[in-house]
């Protein structure tokens, strides 16, 4: 028996079934990216050194707030 609906076939519709509330757009991308360089900037002027579990610590939450 074929089926009386009609099969959507508008790209757009496919397309805004696939996005999610946590898409970011290139402005908030650029945000974080600006933040984390300003981030970034003050660890490196602190002058920690590589061999102290702070200055690892530091690495690992920096990475954390990337991913």
């Amino acid at each position: 028996m074929a089926s009386n609906r009609q099969r959507d076939t508008n790209p757009s519709a496919h397309f805004t079934e696939i996005l999610t509330p946590s898409t970011k757009t290139i402005v908030q991308v650029q945000d974080d990216y600006d933040e984390f360089k300003k981030a970034e900037a003050i660890f490196i002027a602190l002058n920690l050194s590589k061999h102290t579990r702070f200055y690892w610590t530091c690495i690992s939450t920096l990475k954390e707030q990337v991913l």
